[in-house]
């Protein structure tokens, strides 16, 4: 019982060493097959490692800075939000009811459409005028955004889509 314990923790302990140096471990055996009943001789071939010169690879190296060299601007946080400023811009038809909603664009949406995530949402509000200004505040996790005209005409509703661009921090939609 004690011997086979002994062989037990020695297999695991070269086991989990993983053992050898830092030589190649690469050998291939090859053998030539005979039909009789002798041993057949084999060769065995090492591959010696590669005598190709190394490139020498200098490149530069980074500059240390002590903290207190650092210099940073007095206004820099670490606030990623930006503020955009949205004009919606749509021709009203009497008797008719708008919504407008702005939310991040849907990573993957059916049919290859243009799609809004809901659960994103960051902007929406009924529209009374025909060009309505909405201040809203953009995380940096969010990238592309799409706005979405709701018109409600005698119970029925037509829905329109447009990808949002917005360039320093200001953007226009026109349905």
């Amino acid at each position: 019982m004690k011997r086979s314990i002994v062989i037990y923790i020695s297999a695991l302990t070269l086991a989990a060493c993983g053992g050898g140096s830092n030589a190649p471990a690469v050998s291939t055996t090859t053998s030539t097959g005979a039909t009789s009943n002798e041993q057949p001789p084999s060769t065995q071939t090492e591959i010696a490692p590669s005598t190709q010169p190394q490139a020498n690879n200098e490149t530069e190296q980074p500059t240390a800075v002590a903290s207190d060299q650092l210099q940073i601007d007095a206004n820099f946080d670490f606030d990623h939000q930006q503020q955009l400023a949205v004009t919606i811009e749509t021709p009203l038809i009497s008797g008719s009811r708008y919504f407008a909603t702005i939310c991040a664009q849907q990573a993957v949406a059916e049919d290859d459409e243009l799609s809004a995530d809901y659960s994103q949402c960051l902007w929406q509000a009924t529209l009374v005028d025909e060009s309505t200004t909405a201040a809203i505040v953009l995380p940096a996790h969010i990238q592309q955004l799409v706005a979405e005209l709701w018109q409600i005409h005698q119970g029925q509703y037509q829905v329109q889509r447009q990808t949002l661009q917005f360039y320093d921090g200001a953007a226009t939609v026109m349905f």
